[in-house]
Formats: C-alpha cells, structure tokens, sequence
C-alpha cells in the first residue's frame, strides 16, 4: 500500500534536506513520512544539490527498495508454489487412487494421461522449491516419483 507525504531523509556537508518521494512503499526505513511539504521547509533549510549527488542517493534507496520488494515477491513465489504443489499432488493421489480401482483398460489409459498432465506441472514446482522426487516420495507417499 501506498502513502503520500513520503520523502528521503539525505545529508550532504553537514546539512539535511528532504528528497520528496510521493507515493512511497510502506516497510522502507528511509522513507520518512511529513503530513505536508509546509511543515518541512520551516524545520530544514532548503539546499540546491547536483544532480549527481541526487542521483547517487536514489541510486541507493532504489536498489533498497528492490531489495526488500524482492524478498517479499520471492517469498510470494515459494507460498504460491507450496500451495500448488500441495494441490497438484492431492490430484496425482486421488488418479493413482482411480487407477487401481478401475478395470476398464481405456480408463486407465485416460486416466494415466491426466497423471501425466498433472506430473508435469509438479515437476517445475518441485524444482523451482530445489525439492527432488525423493523428497516428493517421502513427503507424499509416491511410488513412482524418483
């Protein structure tokens, strides 16, 4: 979520000024949130800075930010890939399951089709958590997982 107000504390010779960044991330330690632009100017004076000085500070709080997005996003990623694999597997068991309890031989093929479909998407899940098919076997009791 996103707040307005939000500005990026910076320090230079000495003095303070305060970079405005409208519309900042929530969780960023440095960003520092201001109710208004009237009620900074009276607290920090107003310094002229080059361009590459404040480039080389939003340089910093840019590769931060993408930092601390990235760690949220990834663990995002695994959450949602944990999930899908705990889904995708609860299928395979229920079609190994079907496939023993039916005699009908164009079922079975039918049936081994869908096992193969659902196998292929655990297979990139599993190697995107770094989980091998031993650790599938174990965790979810597959015989034909190796």
């Amino acid at each position: 979520m996103a707040r307005d107000g939000g500005g990026l504390l910076l320090e230079e010779g000495g003095k303070k000024f305060i970079l405005e960044i409208p519309d900042c991330p929530e969780g960023v330690e440095e960003i520092i949130e201001y109710p208004s632009q009237a009620s900074i100017e009276p607290l920090i004076p107003k310094v002229h800075h080059s361009d590459e000085f404040l480039s080389s500070k939003l340089v910093v709080f840019q590769e931060e930010l993408d930092k601390k997005l990235g760690e949220k996003t990834f663990l995002e990623k695994e959450v949602r890939a944990v999930s899908d694999l705990v889904r995708l597997s609860s299928k395979y068991r229920t079609l190994m399951e079907n496939i023993l309890n039916e005699n009908d031989p164009d079922e079975i093929e039918e049936i081994r089709e869908s096992m193969q479909s659902v196998r292929s998407e655990i297979e990139p899940l599993m190697k995107q958590l770094g989980l091998r098919g031993s650790s599938l076997k174990i965790l979810f009791n597959f015989e034909d997982f190796s």
